[in-house]
């Protein structure tokens, strides 16, 4: 009896301890599990973080580019800068005022300067009463230095803006300079509006401190926060938190705020210089993947108790599809971003392909109102010689300024395309009947031909070119998006050799 009774408890302690050491194992086994989840999704949240990062990137440029056009606005009125260099301030101001508004209205631009050519500012059109002190700006400098356009976002006296400025040449001088500026609080909303994440810009306490600058950040540890989305959940989430390390390496950390939980991105920021300033800082709400994550482990750590093994599994299978529903969150805000491949880098006019889809779009219209739509190719005549005697960087700035004269010289309707090289496409639906209709095309055509052969002001190089223009029609020459844009080519090549500079409807039998 003694014998059993001790056999019993060998047995049952050994049954006891194998108990132990698999729940034991299993809680180890899914603390691996768990902790391999989280590293993949800081990987992700870092990931998503950069995607970000990179849209705030290519908005900048893009509003740099929108600064850049209005720089060449200016610079090309000849009367403005006659003004300038004889130096009435004056006069100046009441003949920038209207365009500075127009600007304004336009593109966001909030300050604009006429800068002598040793670096004094003449005219603050924002602050008219404010002249005569000597900017130390990097963008300014690196216009100084190059006799070229700099763009850059940096601390100016009383904003952190984005800048770029223009030197004004003449007979290769230096006859001073024009700077706008716009503030980047924009883009913080826009990325808000575009997928809902939360955004906000830290700029360091020494930098903050060094500049002088008028600014009122809001103080948030060894950082000033100057920009946020939402600046109750950065300075409630983020106070007490070291974050000086972020400042050589980007990282993530969950944080939970109002029941929810987010993977916060953080990343160096640089000025123009190429100076680390202060932090980028992305919000991403993670709570249903976080919630599911912690939840699936501690149902896990309860079935242990019976079936170890299966729980390692159910735990497996959980947080796969807990991370292929964070993959499909991912592609999701990816497409967000994916418009950006529908135009053309260098103009910002629509590509080839969603030309086609809008020529598509407005055939099938046409079909359902018998409306008529013409397709105008355009051909530059003499770009090749831009190029080979100016460069490819003067040829790009005459692109661009090709294209901000084919968008003010079309219709509200027309559609403005850049097909590649120096090959544009214009789409025109016409609207009416009768023969003042039938005659659209060739007046928009006229009005492009036109306007592009006026003279071009580059880099106080004068540049002239032309334009040779095909013209095909629907229904009159074809009904479909490929046969409309053939033959309006084939009508182009017409044109050229009809001796350039002008336009020619498509002839099936010529």
């Amino acid at each position: 009896m003694k014998i059993s009774i001790r056999a019993i408890s060998t047995r049952l302690r050994l049954e006891l301890s194998l108990l132990v050491i698999l729940f034991l194992a299993g809680i180890f086994i899914s603390a691996i599990v768990y902790q391999d989840q989280n590293e993949r999704l800081h990987r992700a949240a870092l990931w998503l973080h950069k995607s970000q990062s990179n849209l705030f990137d290519r908005l900048v440029k893009s509003d740099a580019d929108g600064l850049s056009r209005g720089l060449l606005v200016l610079a090309a009125n000849k009367s403005l800068i006659d003004i300038f260099i004889s130096q009435n301030r004056q006069t100046l101001y009441d003949a920038t005022l209207p365009l500075f508004e127009q600007l304004k209205q336009q593109q966001g631009i909030t300050h604009a300067y006429f800068i002598n050519s040793d670096g004094k500012v003449f005219l603050r059109l924002h602050k008219p009463e404010q002249f005569d002190d000597q900017l130390t700006r990097t963008t300014y400098k690196q216009a100084a230095s190059s006799n070229r356009l700099a763009c850059g976002i940096e601390m100016g006296k009383n904003f952190y803006s984005l800048r770029c400025v223009l030197p004004i040449m003449a007979d290769h001088q230096v006859l001073g300079f024009i700077e706008l500026a716009e503030e980047i609080d924009h883009i913080f909303t826009q990325i808000k509006a575009t997928n809902g994440n939360e955004l906000g810009l830290l700029l360091s306490d020494q930098f903050v401190q060094s500049a002088d600058s008028s600014i009122n950040p809001l103080p948030l540890n060894e950082f000033d926060l100057l920009y946020s989305t939402n600046p109750a959940m950065m300075l409630e989430t983020l106070t007490g938190l070291s974050l000086s390390a972020y400042l050589e390496q980007a990282g993530s950390r969950f944080i939970r705020y109002h029941d929810n939980d987010f993977a916060v991105g953080m990343s160096p920021f640089q000025d123009v210089g190429g100076n680390t300033q202060g932090l980028l800082i992305t919000y991403i709400n993670i709570s249903d993947f976080y919630s599911s994550i912690k939840f699936s482990f501690l149902k896990n750590v309860v079935l242990l108790l019976a079936v170890v093994l299966g729980t390692v599994v159910l735990f497996i299978l959980a947080a796969r599809r807990g991370m292929k529903a964070l993959e499909a969150q991912l592609a999701q805000r990816t497409r967000q971003i994916e418009f950006m491949a529908l135009h053309d880098d260098l103009t910002q006019l629509p590509n080839r392909t969603l030309f086609n889809q809008l020529l598509q779009q407005q055939l099938s219209e046409s079909r359902r109102s018998q409306r008529q739509i013409a397709v105008l190719f355009l051909d530059l005549d003499g770009f090749k010689l831009v190029n080979d005697s100016w460069g490819h960087d003067m040829g790009d700035t005459l692109l661009q300024q090709v294209a901000f004269r084919l968008k003010h010289c079309t219709r509200d309707g027309d559609v403005v395309a850049r097909l590649g090289g120096d090959e544009f496409i214009v789409m025109v639906p016409q609207t009416g009947e009768g023969q003042d209709d039938e005659r659209m095309p060739e007046r928009v055509a006229q009005r492009v031909i036109t306007s592009l052969g006026n003279p071009y002001q580059i880099e106080e190089v004068d540049l002239s070119i032309s334009v040779s223009i095909g013209i095909s029609r629907y229904p009159k020459d074809a009904a479909s998006v490929s046969d409309l844009i053939k033959y309006a080519d084939k009508a182009m090549y017409d044109a050229k050799r009809g001796g350039k500079n002008q336009f020619s409807y498509y002839h099936p039998h010529a």
